[in-house]
């Protein structure tokens, strides 16, 4: 049984896609994607080879070596021409820009990215819609302490984002989801509590507009 956060990364993958899971380690996304039945051609990758054992197992004990095919490799070096979609899950958004722009030639045949940075969000937002790519699906989900912003791109020109939509999301921000709110709400205690401590001048004008976004957002 997968957790919550990686069944709606499951969800979020097109039907027919040809993916590729990016850092899979244990194989999760791919086996569930295998048992779901509703993609085509499946890579799981991963550059250590502790986690490439674990999901090389793990495939061996679902029946599926001949469903999904096992990279020991870094990034997207290695990734199959087949490949249209990239999940590339469960890192921080500064990782998973460097994995992307690292491959950036890969990227040309990549319709969809699915990713779930747990920090350097807006990094992130900014980062992947620079190499081409709009903000197409968002989900939050909360599980082990973290707030999970589940995205998915979609290769095409961006529309003109907000400063609010890079921060929080474009999409989450439509649908305002009840745990989203309680997300801002979290937001706003932290920076309250840093405002709440001594602070350089440039720190406490930060945290101030930091505040004030949060503050409006919570009231739009």
């Amino acid at each position: 049984m997968i957790s919550a956060r990686l069944e709606k990364i499951v969800a979020l993958v097109p039907k027919g896609a040809n993916v590729a899971d990016v850092g899979s380690d244990h194989c999760l996304v791919p086996i569930a994607l295998a048992c779901k039945g509703e993609v085509g051609y499946l890579q799981a990758i991963d550059n250590k080879i502790g986690p490439f054992n674990t999901m090389e197992k793990a495939v061996v004990e679902a029946g599926m070596e001949k469903r999904i095919d096992l990279s020991l490799s870094s990034g997207l070096t290695c990734l199959d021409p087949r490949v249209d979609t990239i999940v590339i899950a469960g890192m921080g958004g500064a990782l998973t820009l460097q994995i992307l722009n690292e491959g950036k030639k890969k990227l040309e045949s990549i319709e969809y990215i699915i990713s779930d940075p747990h920090k350097d969000l807006e990094k992130s937002r900014r980062g992947i819609v620079a190499l081409g790519y709009y903000i197409e699906e968002e989900e939050i989900v909360y599980e082990d302490d973290l707030y999970y912003f589940l995205i998915r791109y979609k290769k095409g020109a961006a529309p003109k984002y907000s400063k609010k939509d890079w921060m929080f999301g474009p999409i989450i921000r439509k649908k305002r989801p009840e745990l989203y709110k309680k997300f801002l709400l979290e937001q706003k205690r932290r920076v309250q509590s840093l405002l709440a401590k001594p602070l350089s001048l440039d720190a406490r004008h930060h945290y101030d507009v930091m505040l004030s976004t949060i503050n409006e957002e919570l009231c739009r």
